[in-house]
C-alpha cells in the first residue's frame, strides 16, 4: 500500500500518527513572511478616520477612506491637499520654503506662511464611560 503513495504528498497518517519531521528555520521564515505581506500590502484602515483642514479659521471634515484632492484658500494663496489610500499629504503650497510639502500626517501637517493645518482623527477608543469620566 505505501508503494503507491507520491512521495511528494504527505499521507494522512503520517500526520495522525505524528511522524512529520520538525519545522525547520527556513519554514518558520517562509510562514512569517506569508502571514506579514498581506497585511502590508492590504493594511487594515479604519473607517473612522476623518481629514479636519482648517483655514482662516474655518474647519473642513472628509472621510480619510475617499480618494480626493481638496483645494484650501489661505492668505498667501491656494494649498492643495491630497486624500488617498487613508494616506494625507500637501501637495501644493504658496509658501516659500515648501516644508510642508515633506511631512507626513503624524498628528498633523501645518503651512504656518499660508495659516492651512490638516489633522486626521480617528475615534477609535475615544468613548467617554463612568468609569473614565
Amino acid at each position: 500500500m505505501d508503494k503507491h503513495i507520491n512521495s511528494n504528498i504527505i499521507p494522512i497518517w503520517a500526520i495522525i500518527n505524528n511522524k512529520m519531521t520538525k519545522p525547520t528555520i527556513l519554514d518558520v521564515l517562509t510562514f512569517m513572511i506569508l502571514l506579514i505581506i498581506p497585511i502590508i500590502i492590504f493594511p487594515v484602515k479604519s473607517p473612522d478616520e476623518e481629514v479636519v483642514i482648517t483655514s482662516s479659521g474655518k474647519e473642513y471634515i472628509y472621510p480619510a477612506s475617499e480618494d480626493r484632492i481638496i483645494p484650501v484658500e489661505g492668505p498667501l494663496g491656494e494649498t492643495l491637499v491630497e486624500i488617498r489610500n487613508g494616506d494625507v499629504r500637501i501637495i501644493s503650497s504658496p509658501c516659500p520654503e515648501k516644508t510642508c510639502l515633506e511631512m507626513k500626517i503624524g498628528n498633523a501637517i501645518c503651512c504656518l506662511p499660508n495659516r492651512v493645518l490638516v489633522e486626521k482623527r480617528s475615534f477609535e477608543g475615544e468613548d467617554v464611560d463612568e468609569i473614565s469620566f
